[in-house]
Order: C-alpha cells, then sequence, then structure tokens
C-alpha cells in the first residue's frame, strides 16, 4: 500500500489493509507454521486512521511475528518473564495507540517499547 504523507511525498508501506476508515495490519503466516497458528493470514485492527502511525505500528508488528516465526522454527521455549514482559509492552503499545487514536498525545512526541522481538 502506498501511503501519501503530503503532496509530494509518499512512501511504500508493507502489511497494512484500510478497511473503512481504519487501518489493519495484514501478514501472511509461513506456510510451515500455518497448521501451529491454524490460519493463513493474520490480520488485527492497528486502531488508527493515520497511515503515519500505521505505518510504524505495522512494521513493529511485522518484526515481533518475524521474530515469533523464528523462535518456533527453531523450537524456542519462552520463560514465564519472557511472556510477562511481552504482554506489558504490548499493553503499552496499544494504551500508547488508543491515546494515538483519540487525540490524547501528539503521533510525533509518542514512542512505544514493542520494537523490541516479542520473543527474545
Amino acid at each position: 500500500m502506498i501511503v501519501k504523507l503530503g503532496y509530494a511525498l509518499s512512501i511504500k508501506t508493507k502489511h497494512i489493509q484500510k478497511r473503512g476508515n481504519v487501518y489493519q495490519f495484514v501478514m501472511r503466516v509461513p506456510s510451515d507454521l500455518i497448521e501451529h497458528y491454524g490460519l493463513k493470514l493474520i490480520r488485527q485492527s492497528l486502531r488508527t486512521d493515520d497511515p503515519k502511525v500505521a505505518a510504524k505500528s505495522a512494521k513493529t508488528l511485522a518484526q515481533s511475528y518475524n521474530a515469533e516465526f523464528a523462535a518456533l522454527r527453531n523450537n524456542s521455549k519462552l520463560a514465564p518473564c519472557h511472556v510477562l514482559d511481552t504482554g506489558s509492552r504490548m499493553a503499552e503499545h496499544y494504551s500508547t495507540l488508543d491515546a494515538l487514536s483519540s487525540g490524547e498525545i501528539n503521533s510525533t512526541k509518542s514512542t512505544s517499547r514493542l520494537t523490541a522481538p516479542l520473543i527474545p
């Protein structure tokens, strides 16, 4: 999808679709992991109508899922501390998205800790 950021500036993004006024993250599950996930596509609302925020969130989610795919392929085991940390980062990420979509905070000043891979 090509996201226009202004009159003369646009960027090509991956894993984004617009449904109504809200952007969604869409990513194919690798064929060797379809049985694990039970579906061929991962689809998740990004809870925003701002293309810049959507592009940033989609990139973060793609990195996280790619790390998860790699961990599943390597049969990595998750320790409880990793699950707790991942859950905390995801909750913070989604509260930031909610604040951005409601206009409580400015998108240029927001940061998210979800840039690190979800599975160590």
